[in-house]
């Protein structure tokens, strides 16, 4: 059942993305609000799909499958589902044509991944995991519109304003944007790291200790960013590259070393 789901899913996924490059290329312009509809509900069975094979252990065992490929798989599901969300707001669907392929790519390694790393759900461990991959997609997004912020300020300086600029929001919208997804990703990076010192004990061992340091470094940088946002001031080509910098730390806090003590010493 959990095969059909991520083929199916995948078949979805490929439409959608489909339908997204049909609309950043202005082909069929007359169709083009009803490709929208037809992007919106493919991507919408696409992440329910997803998220049924995702979950379905968890609600027929109370445990979740969180080695490395799971774990990127969920928070891949969650990106996906929060910029779909985002775009009833803000016209970012261009986002979902780097995105989807990733998660593609997640589902596919799926399909090789082993069930070892089940771990069992009480109301503390499941308040610390689901707020830390929260935390990561949030601020897994905010990687992905800084980088695109960065992106529009160069096209922009070069009077590029064609291709896929045409297809974006306003310069002022991506950075609201941008400092929105900050300002959540911060909070649920706070809730995980507290969860984490109230409801674990090995926070300080040995095989997660640089996991915790390099979440809190990220967390102090991405704070810091915020507080010289609002305090100072803050250039956004200054924050794409401070935002950018910090997501490095909290990918290698948390995949990194799930790469290491996965396929490097276990």
């Amino acid at each position: 059942m959990i095969t059909t789901l991520n083929i199916l899913a995948i078949i979805t996924y490929l439409m959608t993305w489909v339908l997204i490059v049909v609309r950043v290329r202005g082909q069929l312009n007359q169709y083009r609000d009803k490709c929208r509809v037809y992007l919106k509900i493919t991507w919408s069975l696409a992440l329910l799909l997803q998220g049924c094979s995702l979950y379905i252990p968890l609600l027929q065992s109370g445990s979740l499958n969180l080695d490395l490929i799971s774990a990127l798989s969920q928070v891949l599901w969650l990106l996906s589902l929060l910029i779909f969300y985002t775009t009833f707001r803000y016209k970012i669907e261009t986002l979902a044509l780097f995105v989807i392929p990733m998660v593609i790519l997640g589902i596919v390694l799926r399909f090789s991944s082993v069930d070892w790393n089940m771990t069992p759900l009480s109301g503390g461990m499941s308040i610390h995991i689901f707020t830390s991959l929260f935390a990561y997609s949030v601020l897994f997004f905010a990687s992905i519109q800084a980088a695109l912020l960065s992106y529009q300020h160069h096209q922009l300086h070069r009077h590029q304003t064609l291709g896929l600029m045409r297809t974006l929001p306003p310069l002022q919208e991506m950075e609201a944007l941008l400092f929105q997804l900050i300002n959540i990703g911060v909070v649920l990076l706070s809730m995980a790291l507290l969860s984490g010192f109230f409801y674990l004990d090995n926070l300080f061992e040995q095989d997660v200790a640089h996991k915790t340091i390099l979440s809190v470094i990220a967390w102090l940088l991405f704070a810091s960013l915020l507080f010289k946002r609002y305090r100072y001031g803050c250039r956004s080509k200054l924050a794409t590259r401070w935002t950018l910098f910090a997501s490095a730390f909290l990918f290698l806090a948390y995949f990194g070393s799930k790469f290491v003590f996965e396929y490097i010493l276990h």
